[in-house]
């Protein structure tokens, strides 16, 4: 799903970001 892609790639990166945080083994 891509609903962040209308928020900018930057929200998106962050999003990324976080979820690495949440999700370390991927």
């Amino acid at each position: 799903f891509q609903p962040l892609a209308r928020c900018g790639y930057r929200d998106y990166a962050v999003v990324r970001e976080v979820f690495a945080l949440k999700r370390p083994g991927e």
